[in-house]
């Protein structure tokens, strides 16, 4: 008995897997420790911005290139966004959604208005460069006008390094050699002697030293005004 004859031609070959796209979104999964308040702008950017940059995305919050969003007078009356303009806006929304949920609620009214993700960014720069100015200055004021008055001596070195340190937090850093000034200015003349040593030493001072130093002349001033 003859087989029979197979006339099945054989099954085309798969098409070619289509290649990948030129670009794709970045999303952002990671989360901030914490979010931005009205006082910690340098701790929140310091948070963010690093997290933009691993990505490669810094461009859109500091200079960015929108991509032409019409092609053609026809694109426009049509309402045909070109590609490019079409995956920068996502891409773009992306940041600025992320952004939006790092920031506080007291914070949040600020940018309400703000589209894009470099107009967040520059409204908060501005507003915090602003309020941080206005910030330094009022702390450098009280630096220069606080004194021992009335205090012990512990609760006066706290009181400079509190103003101090919130001049750090804002980006203001103060140098050991200038925070001991600041702490010598301000005692009366029973401190005079000591003071003037100190500022005379010429090996580097830090402010362990100097803090022992102003205790024993404050032991010493005390002893004294006992046996008076």
């Amino acid at each position: 008995m003859a087989s029979a004859n197979n006339n099945s031609s054989p099954s085309p070959p798969p098409p070619p897997p289509l290649p990948p796209a030129p670009h794709s979104h970045v999303s952002f999964l990671h989360t901030v420790t914490a979010k931005l308040t009205d006082s910690n702008y340098l701790l929140w950017r310091s948070q963010v911005q690093p997290v933009i940059i691993g990505h490669g995305l810094l461009d859109y919050i500091l200079a960015p290139q929108i991509p032409q969003k019409f092609l053609t007078v026809e694109d426009h009356n049509n309402n045909i966004v070109s590609a490019a303009y079409h995956f920068w806006e996502q891409q773009d929304q992306l940041i600025l959604s992320w952004l939006q949920s790092t920031i506080s609620e007291t914070v949040l009214p600020r940018i309400i208005n703000c589209a894009t993700s470099w107009h967040l960014w520059d409204r908060l720069y501005e507003h915090f460069q602003s309020t941080t100015r206005a910030k330094k200055k009022h702390l450098h004021s009280e630096l220069r006008s606080s004194s021992l008055e009335n205090r012990l001596i512990t609760a006066y070195l706290l009181h400079i390094q509190s103003l101090i340190d919130s001049l750090a937090s804002i980006g203001d850093s103060i140098s050991t050699s200038a925070h001991i000034n600041l702490i010598l200015d301000g005692f009366p003349n029973d401190y005079r002697t000591i003071c003037t040593i100190l500022n005379n030493l010429r090996d580097p001072l830090n402010l362990d030293n100097v803090t022992s130093m102003l205790l024993l002349r404050n032991l010493a001033l005390k002893s004294l005004a006992r046996r008076i």
